[in-house]
């Protein structure tokens, strides 16, 4: 019950502060009809639209960005890893693979971990495959909305239906008759 008496004492507090606004009777519902004009108005903008897309999905960007470093850090490593069981390091100053001999125990240590990254492999593909999906699909829908957006800013809306309701006063529909 004391919940009640403060959110009629807030609401009252709210319409008295906003008399000035309004000028008849009931001031809530058209404080509230206001409200919901205005949100409306915000997100039916579509330059905004995209902005809340960029901002609602950083968090599957960054996830695609990890899944993403990972991939390429196994691949490189996997790579790696199979020149040593051929017997082959990548010389770097050279950039071309020479021939070198390993010992049983680096042979051991690079089998241990290529057998595990092997395994781990599909794993980590999934996870990159998905987010790159679904990143693919944020920017097809951020182009989209890009593309209607300037569709909507290049289409003369107020032409067509000026010629709709009066074509009297559309400049250029003078026409003569012989």
């Amino acid at each position: 019950m004391p919940v009640l008496v403060c959110q009629l004492r807030s609401s009252r507090i709210c319409c008295q502060s906003c008399k000035s606004i309004f000028v008849h009777g009931s001031e809530l519902p058209i404080f509230i009809g206001l409200k919901d004009v205005s949100a409306r108005s915000r997100l039916s903008h579509p330059r905004r639209n995209i902005v809340l897309i960029r901002s609602r999905t950083l968090h599957i960007y960054s996830f695609y960005l990890a899944s993403a470093r990972i991939f390429n850090w196994q691949y490189t490593i996997l790579l790696s890893l199979f020149q040593l069981f051929r017997g082959k390091k990548h010389n770097v100053l050279r950039k071309r693979i020479d021939s070198c001999d390993y010992d049983l125990d680096q042979l051991l240590l690079g089998t241990i971990l290529f057998t595990l990254l092997f395994f781990l492999l599909p794993t980590v593909v999934v996870f990159y495959l998905t987010f790159a999906c679904s990143r693919m699909a944020i920017i097809s829908l951020k182009a989209a909305l890009d593309t209607l957006l300037a569709c909507l800013n290049h289409f003369p809306l107020f032409a067509l239906m000026l010629r709709i309701k009066d074509s009297q006063r559309l400049p250029g529909m003078s026409f003569y008759h012989f």
